[in-house]
Formats: structure tokens, C-alpha cells, sequence
């Protein structure tokens, strides 16, 4: 989120765009963002704050998918048997999510990334309804001070908390519309649906 930096400052706009997480237009001002990537699973939100100055690169990408997701996905343990069936995965289409060696690491960790939606399609991920949701919760119980990059982190995590405890139907709900969603986004050939 380049909106937030090592001072987060409550302005009118929080630059928090439509209903994705986005740039604002004072980001310069405010140092290094803070910046997060997540997963939505099963009607559940699970983000990653990157270390500060971090941004989301290929190899960055490869690390998590070894140290966060495979793990989100099947468990603290991580463990796979070799019957199991891959897990597909819809993501965005940033170039790091794509490299080769992000892939390889997907395929050793039995996920799948789902290719066939059209790549410019604004209805793609359902996770950017959460982010829109977490943006709302987080203007609610904004501070009015200047406040430390660590006091925000904190603010963040207990916003997914709150989403997970008290928007779970909504969550659920989210996870379990992809089958229909996609096949109006196929339809409609990546323009914008009802999603």
C-alpha cells in the first residue's frame, strides 16, 4: 500500500483506491509503503506485511510460496502426499508472480495457477472485494495522530482478524463464487461483470 509509510498521517483521501488497495498521491511524502500480499481461502484472509523498502519481486515471490502459501494452503506441516491433487490458485497477472522459478516452486507445492481468464479482466480475484472491505474497516478505527509503520502493522492484522471473525459469510461466499464468476468473466471476454 503506497499510501502508508514509516508515519501513516490521516488525510480526507486515504489513497485507498475503488476496491483494490492502490497508490495515493502523496505517497512521496510519507517514505517507504507498507506493503502486503494475501490469500483467500475457504472464506479465510491471510496477508504477509513485506519487511520495509520490499517489494514484490520473482524471487521474493519464490521464498513465500515455500514460506507462506504452500503453507496457508496445506497446513503448518506443509505436507503434501503424492496422491494429492494439485491446488489451483488464481492470482493476479504481475510479472513476479509469473517467473519460472515462481512457477517451479508452484508446481513442487502442488499449486496450479489458473491461466484461462482473460489478463486484463477487473473481476478476476476475488480477494480485491477483501481488500475493499479491510480498507473500510481500517478508515473506521483510524488514528487521528501520526503513527509509527509497527503501530499500523498491528492495526492491520487485527483488521484481517476482525474480517475473519465477523465477515466469514461474506468471505465464504467470495471463495465460493469463482466458478460462476469465471464463466461470466470467459463470457464477457475479460470486460468488467457483475462482480
Amino acid at each position: 500500500m503506497a499510501s502508508l509509510g514509516p508515519f501513516v498521517y490521516r488525510k480526507k483521501h486515504e489513497g485507498l483506491i475503488d476496491n483494490c488497495v492502490g497508490p495515493s498521491d502523496y505517497a512521496k511524502g510519507q517514505g517507504d509503503p507498507v506493503k502486503f500480499w494475501g490469500l483467500l481461502r475457504k472464506g479465510v484472509l491471510k496477508i504477509h506485511v513485506l519487511p520495509a523498502g520490499q517489494s514484490m519481486n520473482g524471487t521474493y515471490y519464490t521464498k513465500m510460496i515455500a514460506e507462506k502459501l504452500a503453507v496457508w494452503i496445506y497446513g503448518k506441516t506443509n505436507r503434501k502426499s503424492k496422491r494429492q491433487k494439485s491446488v489451483t490458485l488464481v492470482q493476479d497477472n504481475e510479472r513476479a508472480l509469473w517467473t519460472q522459478k515462481a512457477q517451479k516452486a508452484m508446481k513442487t507445492a502442488k499449486i496450479k495457477p489458473f491461466r484461462r481468464l482473460p489478463p486484463g479482466s477487473p473481476d478476476l480475484n476475488p480477494i480485491e472485494t477483501c481488500w475493499a472491505h479491510l480498507r473500510d474497516h481500517l478508515n473506521k478505527v483510524h488514528t487521528p495522530e501520526k503513527e509509527p509503520r509497527k503501530e499500523f502493522v498491528r492495526r492491520l492484522h487485527r483488521a484481517v482478524r476482525y474480517l475473519n471473525e465477523h465477515k466469514s459469510d461474506l468471505l465464504t461466499k467470495l471463495c465460493k463464487s469463482m466458478k460462476k464468476r469465471s464463466k461470466e468473466i470467459l463470457q464477457r471476454k475479460g470486460a468488467r461483470t457483475s462482480y
